[in-house]
């Protein structure tokens, strides 16, 4: 049995395509998936007093929002590529909710602070057995363009950092599947939070 599956394994990898690890190639592909806000700064509970005689019981979330991007990528090196994309991160921010209490009945208020950015990475992509398996780093700039808070968000700068996998679709064409963690390193809102975030995508991506 365990024959059986390190040949297969042989085989899966032998079908991702040298051709794909060689100096010169080129890569251009897309990525769907979704990200979870991982923003630092955000806190769970507290409370604020005000006038002497109450509260605001207030506490923060994050959320999921939806990721696409598209790139472009070229192998100057075997196995070691230059990757640029523009990558929209739509819906994202946090959950601000607040009660006032203890003397003064209020319902439970939910604020949402969201706005959709481009991101623009450029990351160093290093691919490893025959392609099925790689990692990207690099930095990032995060443009805000709609929302809400759009207009009240800053840009700022990062570092991103993921793994991918691959796998082989014909001669040229590879399904992409990716995890990435970003962080910027300047605030979007002026209130001491940091965007954060695990992204997870699948997507294609062709070689020429």
């Amino acid at each position: 049995m365990k024959k059986k599956l390190i040949v297969l394994l042989v085989l899966l990898t032998l079908g991702t395509g040298l051709y794909a690890q060689q100096a010169g190639t080129r890569f251009f592909g897309f990525r769907l998936g979704g990200a979870f806000g991982l923003w630092a700064g955000l806190e769970d509970d507290r409370h604020y007093i005000f006038n002497g005689w109450g509260y605001y019981d207030f506490e923060e979330s994050n959320r999921l929002n939806f990721n696409f991007a598209v790139y472009y990528a070229y192998t100057f090196r075997n196995n070691l590529s230059l990757q640029m994309e523009l990558n929209f991160m739509v819906n994202q921010g946090f959950e601000e909710e607040r009660q006032r209490g203890p003397h003064v009945g209020e319902e439970r208020r939910t604020t949402e602070i969201t706005y959709t950015s481009l991101d623009i990475p450029i990351l160093l992509r290093y691919s490893f057995f025959h392609g099925l398996l790689g990692f990207l780093i690099g930095p990032h700039i995060s443009i805000p363009i709609a929302g809400d808070f759009s207009e009240d968000a800053s840009i700022t700068f990062g570092l991103t950092v993921g793994g991918r996998g691959t796998m082989a679709v014909g001669q040229r064409g590879y399904i992409v599947g990716e995890m990435r963690f970003l962080a910027d390193f300047n605030e979007v809102f002026d209130d001491g939070r940091r965007r954060q975030a695990l992204a997870i995508t699948l997507g294609y991506e062709w070689s020429f």
